[in-house]
Order: C-alpha cells, then sequence, then structure tokens
C-alpha cells in the first residue's frame, strides 16, 4: 500500500498501520472534523498540545466567568448597581463558553470485579492434542499457567491458539491428553465473536441483568456507566448499537463476574483506539491470571510476562513480553509473524498447508480460484448487509419469520468465514511461489 501511487483512505484502529501507511489524519470527534497533516505519531503529539492548551484555556475561562458572576451577584444586592449587574449579566450569557477536551469529560474507567485467590497452578494441559477430522491442529502441548502469570498466544491464524484456548475454557473437547484445573478456579472467557453472540432483542440494560450474579445487580448501572452507557443508552436494543457499543457492552458484561483467570481472544475487535488504551490499562490492574490472543502489537505491549508461540502444530514459550518476543525472532512488527516460514521453509496458512513451489500454469489456475472466491466474498458481503439492514429495524421482530431471518444471517456469516479461510490459504500459496 505504501507504493500505491493514488490516494488512499483508511479506516483502521491499528496504530502501527497507521504510522506506516498514512501522511495525513482526519479525526471525527464529538460531531466534527479535525484534519492533520502529519503522521500517525505527530498526530499524537499534536493533538496532546492542543489538549494541554484547550484545558488551561478552560480553567482560565472558568476562573473569570467565576469571578464575573461573583460580580454580578454582589452588585445585584446593590439598588444603585442592579442595571450594571444586568448589562453584565448580558455580556456574559454572549461569552462563546470553551469546551472541555472530550477524552477529558467523556472517559470509560474499567476496574475488574474483585479477583477470588486461586491456587498456584490456575490451569494445566497435558500431552494434548487436537485433530478436526483428518486436520491435526497440534500434539503434545504442555502449557502451565501459574498464578499472576501474564500469557499472550501468538502465531499464525490457523495455528490453534483460539482451539487452545477453548480446551482450556472447557468449551471444546480434545482428542487425547488431559486438562488439570487448579483449585478455586473461576474462569471468564471472552470469545472474539463476543459481540456477536449478544440477544439483538434485549435491551442494553436486560443484557446486564442476565448475566449479572445477585451480588452485583446494584452495580449494573454503575458498570454501564463506566463503558459509557448512560440515561437513555441503557434502553437501547443491542440491534441499533454500533459494533464498538456492542464489544463494550459485551466487556461490560463479562467484568461483573469475579474471576482469578480471564481469557481474551482477540478482545480489541471493534473497539477504538482509545478505547483500547482504556481496556489495556484496566488488564494492567487486574489481579488474576491472563490470557491474551491477539494480533495487536500495542496492545500486548507490556501487557503480558510471556509470549507462547504455536507454529507448525507445536508451542515455544518466551520470557517476556511480545518486544522480547519479536526481538528474539529478529522480526518488526506482526505482520511478520503471519509470514513467517515454517521449519521446513513452508509459509503456514488457516489450514497449515504446507506450499511447494509451484509453476506457472498452476499459478494462473490458483489465481483464478482466487478471484472466483472473492467474488464469492463479495456477494456473501453484499447479503450480510441486505440482512443487517432488515435486522436494525424493531419492527421487523413483529414478524414471525425473524427467526428463520436470523438463521440465514448466521449461515452467511458461517460460509463468509469459511470462504475467507479458502482465500487466505490460497494467497498464501501464490506468497509461497514468487
Amino acid at each position: 500500500m505504501i507504493e500505491y501511487p493514488g490516494t488512499v483512505i483508511v479506516i483502521s484502529h491499528d496504530i502501527q498501520f497507521l504510522e506506516n501507511v498514512c501522511n495525513r489524519i482526519v479525526e471525527v470527534e464529538m460531531g466534527g472534523i479535525n484534519d492533520y497533516k502529519l503522521s500517525y505519531r505527530k498526530f499524537l503529539e499534536e493533538k496532546e498540545k492542543q489538549r494541554v492548551v484547550q484545558i488551561a484555556a478552560y480553567e482560565n475561562q472558568q476562573k473569570d466567568i467565576a469571578q464575573k458572576e461573583k460580580t454580578i451577584n454582589r452588585f445585584m444586592a446593590s439598588a444603585t448597581k442592579t442595571k450594571m449587574a444586568q448589562s453584565m449579566q448580558k455580556l456574559l450569557e454572549k461569552v462563546d463558553r470553551i469546551e472541555m477536551p472530550s477524552e477529558i469529560t467523556k472517559a470509560m474507567h474499567i476496574r475488574f470485579a474483585e479477583v477470588p485467590r486461586s491456587g498456584r497452578d490456575v490451569i494445566r494441559t497435558v500431552d494434548i492434542s487436537k485433530s478436526f477430522g483428518e486436520k491435526k491442529v497440534f500434539s503434545g502441548i504442555n502449557i502451565t499457567i501459574e498464578r499472576g502469570d501474564r500469557i499472550a498466544f501468538v502465531g499464525q491464524n490457523g495455528q490453534g491458539k483460539t482451539t487452545m484456548a477453548k480446551i482450556m475454557a472447557g468449551l471444546l473437547d480434545f482428542t487425547s491428553g488431559r486438562v488439570e484445573a487448579g483449585s478455586n478456579l473461576h474462569l471468564s472467557y471472552y470469545a472474539q465473536n463476543q459481540s456477536e453472540l449478544l440477544d439483538l432483542k434485549s435491551t442494553v440494560m436486560q443484557v446486564m441483568e442476565d448475566k449479572a450474579p445477585e451480588e452485583m445487580r446494584s452495580r449494573v448501572r454503575n458498570i454501564l456507566g463506566s463503558f459509557l452507557f448512560s440515561g437513555d443508552d441503557v434502553d437501547k436494543k443491542v440491534m441499533v448499537l454500533s459494533g464498538g457499543e456492542r464489544a463494550r457492552l459485551a466487556m461490560a458484561s463479562l467484568i461483573m463476574k469475579p474471576c482469578n483467570f480471564l481469557i481474551l481472544d482477540e478482545p480489541t475487535n471493534h473497539l477504538d483506539i482509545y478505547s483500547k488504551e482504556i481496556l489495556k490499562n484496566a488488564l494492567k490492574d487486574y489481579g488474576g491470571s491472563l490470557l491474551v490472543i491477539s494480533h495487536d502489537r500495542e496492545f500486548l505491549a507490556g501487557l503480558t510476562n510471556k509470549v507462547i508461540e504455536f507454529k507448525d502444530g507445536y508451542t515455544k514459550e518466551y520470557l517476556g513480553d511480545i518486544e522480547y518476543f519479536l526481538d528474539k525472532k529478529k522480526m518488526d512488527n506482526m505482520r511478520s509473524v503471519e509470514l513467517q516460514k515454517s521449519d521446513n521453509g513452508t509459509n503456514g496458512s488457516k489450514d497449515a498447508v504446507m506450499i511447494k513451489k509451484i509453476d506457472s500454469e498452476d499459478l494462473r489456475r490458483i489465481k483464478k480460484q482466487i478471484s472466483a472466491v472473492e467474488r464469492d466474498i463479495s456477494k456473501l458481503e453484499n447479503d450480510i448487509g441486505l440482512l443487517e439492514l432488515k435486522l436494525a429495524d424493531p419492527n421487523f421482530y413483529e414478524n414471525l419469520h425473524y427467526v428463520e431471518t436470523n438463521k440465514k444471517y448466521q449461515s452467511l456469516q458461517e460460509n463468509l468465514e469459511i470462504k475467507m479461510l479458502e482465500w487466505e490459504t490460497l494467497s498464501f500459496e501464490v506468497e509461497g511461489s514468487v
């Protein structure tokens, strides 16, 4: 994309990607637009300078207003100065008020529920193997998570990170081996599609009340307020929420349950950059053991103390955070992790396909397949978009066919995932041939 000679408009929450690609940042905030002809890092620096200036201007104006109001009140009490006070009041009402920067007045404040103490060993996998039919994902995996561990699972898609997380959470059976849970284990699991699992017909408040333990019910409104749901927001249906709002609601419903082992699978999906920072700071203060699956380098940096890499059906542990891992791998970014060669010299893929050199005829055939898959993806995305318009209409749920439509929507989503997998596998084959 950097070498593309035309104009590119990018919408992304990936800080590293924005820094590498963009030379102009257009910020949409509080109903307005701010245009910075700067790189992303320079934009942050300039925004911080402007924020400091704005806060100082706001505070100075507030002091000036308070002083004038004090004078007006004093003059109002004097019969001879009432007219002067009224004139001063009119002038004060015409003053263009400076607003406090939005990130100061409207910020998420996340605090996880109190953590019950677990045993020294939180969870252990012993010689775990997993296959889907004839496809072996991994074998003989031994992972021990101790109290206080903060672990990141990394590796190419399809190497088994989510599969292992689900096995640990008791959500997926394994082929062989065993899982040993430690004493007093209280586990919470956040799936990468967690926000999609919310009941579209429920309100924000209903979602929270359904998830809340009895002892947490009195705190539901406070927790929602921490995630920027206040006032009438709590009565909104899930179906009308944006992707970011649904992600925040899913996370809010998760933190109500006291847990000492938290598993997060791609928790930053749909979260904006600022919300990701708030979540990261909250996780730094979380007192339990943590397992995070993420491709977001900025989010992982400084958050974990161990990295476990999934590759070629096996795992390798690195005692450090993501920066230590990348340094040891002599890689500059997470994209390099996705494109790294297998130990046998081939590229990995979502299906762990072993890539071999292919001749020009096969290459043309594969590129035709890619074009066909891309057409299928485009059609599926269009069909999904049309159904989302229906699902977003509250009146649609008065029709008894909404259940059937919702099933069709889920089926299209699954088919899209399959096609995306097929596209990625074919694309890796082409990359491995050049």
